[in-house]
């Protein structure tokens, strides 16, 4: 492991690097479960492929069903959500890797995930932020966050963080029950 200074809030502190590998095809983005132990990588020409943490080996894959690629991958409670560049949203459990749902609602690309009071947030490319009941997989409520494509979405204890390609960062305020009308 390599050893690297960092500083954070208290100061110095040592940071390992745990472990390294090449993908055989392009990487859109990866996420790191079970304690580390696993990473799920969202790869070009439509793959998502369980990983081992320190080696890199392919441990499980799924070839997903449309002919979309990846663009965001995000653990949000029991399970990974993967954005797709036609605006689907895949959806497995991180126990057995299985494929649990599609979820339908954007017209373009997927470019972020957040969770905020309990909800699944999606921000799309067609400038909208879907909220996401996680136990049914369907979409509570949406409202169009920006007139242009969304980059990224955060939540914060103030609300809903949307970042848009015209260098606009508009924060969100969200009740339990609704998003902001349609």
């Amino acid at each position: 492991p390599h050893l690297r200074p960092a500083l954070d809030g208290d100061g110095r502190r040592e940071v390992t690097l745990g472990g390294t590998f090449v993908a055989a095809d392009t990487l859109a983005a990866a996420v790191a479960v079970k304690g580390g132990t696993e990473v799920w990588t969202a790869e070009a020409g439509g793959w998502l492929r369980v990983r081992n943490s320190v080696t890199g080996a392919v441990e499980h894959q799924h070839k997903l069903k449309t002919q979309q690629d990846p663009t965001c991958i995000a653990s949000i409670l029991d399970s990974v959500w993967v954005g797709l560049s036609g605006g689907l949203i895949s959806v497995f459990r991180i126990d057995d890797h299985k494929h649990v749902a599609d979820c339908v609602l954007h017209e373009a690309g997927v470019a972020s995930f957040a969770l905020h009071q309990g909800r699944v947030l999606s921000a799309g490319c067609d400038g909208r932020v879907a909220v996401w009941d996680p136990e049914t997989m369907e979409c509570a409520s949406c409202f169009s966050a920006a007139d242009d494509p969304l980059n990224c979405i955060a939540s914060s204890p103030w609300g809903v963080v949307v970042n848009g390609d015209r260098n606009t960062v508009n924060l969100w305020s969200l009740s339990e029950t609704e998003a902001p009308g349609v």
